[in-house]
């Protein structure tokens, strides 16, 4: 298995799905780092949704008609997040994988800010929205775990590498 196919395989399905049904949503997290400033292993999705928590079944509901789902509604409440876990089967055919999904709900104003104004990044003609690094700086600095201050070290050089 091919981690990091499956991994955009299935970003690519979930923009189009996501697209379709006009939800509002970004990439983030480590898959948004890792192309922006510095390449780190990551194993999921970060997705950041414009959706309210008593939509979450909505949401599953969706995702069931593009993608076996292997584990679903795993609801997490952090003092600064909502989080929906879901655990797909890789969406190409060929694949035997699974992938983890992050939706994080995008209900604080820090989040919803970052929604409205991301880069587009092209990957195999599928646009994908995807964090602006200020705002995975601002969203990472509300986590404050290790690996978010890794993080916020890369996007803040990567940042200053882009300075004229």
């Amino acid at each position: 298995m091919d981690v990091a196919k499956d991994l955009f395989d299935a970003l690519k399905s979930l923009c189009t799905l996501l697209r379709d049904a006009h939800v509002e949503f970004c990439l983030i997290g480590g898959l948004a780092v890792a192309i922006q400033a510095k390449p780190r292993a990551t194993e999921d999705i970060d997705l950041l949704v414009l959706i309210e928590e008593q939509q979450i079944q909505t949401l599953i509901e969706l995702l069931k008609e593009r993608f076996s789902i292997i584990h679903e509604k795993n609801i997490m409440h952090f003092e600064n997040a909502t989080i929906c876990r879901t655990v797909l089967a890789s969406p190409a055919d060929d694949a035997t994988g699974i992938v983890v999904v992050d939706f994080m709900l995008a209900d604080r104003e820090i989040y919803r800010e970052a929604l409205r104004n991301p880069i587009s990044l092209i990957i195999d003609g599928e646009t994908i929205p995807l964090a602006r690094p200020e705002s995975l700086i601002r969203m990472k600095e509300l986590s404050n775990r290790p690996q978010d201050l890794l993080d916020i070290a890369a996007l803040k050089e990567a940042l200053d590498d882009q300075s004229p």
